[in-house]
């Protein structure tokens, strides 16, 4: 049976096995504590608000858990406006955990507050694909001086 996120929260279970041999059963309890990781996380950091008709460089932080082999990882911006553009093709060496990436937002981009702009991040851990979103930020588009 599958453990759903809320029975996962609780770490710690009695397992209870039962094997049989030479027609005779034998029956075991014991408490078992599990850790519940998360296989990958990814953060996006900007310090400041960009400047339209200019550019400047973004940080994406990943954060592998443990317990697999390291992989390259790819990540992809979501929810930026038109004339906001970050390149489409990132990917974080297996032997990195973050990249910078130019932002650029065009002299025509709209002077706002952009908000939920996440990253998202697709690896492999333990040899299965995973996948992970930022929480969602706010990209401030200021007017040029």
């Amino acid at each position: 049976e599958d453990l759903t996120p809320e029975q996962a929260k609780e770490k710690s279970f009695t397992v209870h096995a039962f094997a049989e041999h030479a027609g005779r059963g034998h029956m075991v309890s014991r408490k078992v504590t599990l850790e519940v990781i998360d296989p990958v996380t990814v953060s996006l950091e900007l310090a400041a608000a960009i400047t339209a008709g200019q550019s400047q460089k973004m940080k994406v932080v990943v954060v592998r858990g443990p317990g697999s082999k390291a992989e390259a990882v790819t990540v992809a911006v979501q929810g930026l406006p038109e004339n906001v553009t970050v390149p489409k093709e990132l990917t974080i060496a297996a032997d990195k955990s973050e990249i910078e990436v130019e932002i650029k937002a065009a002299a025509n981009a709209e002077v706002a507050a952009i908000q939920d702009v996440l990253v998202t991040a697709s690896t492999k851990y333990a040899g299965k694909d995973v996948q992970a979103s930022s929480n969602k930020i706010v990209i401030q588009v200021k007017a040029a001086e």
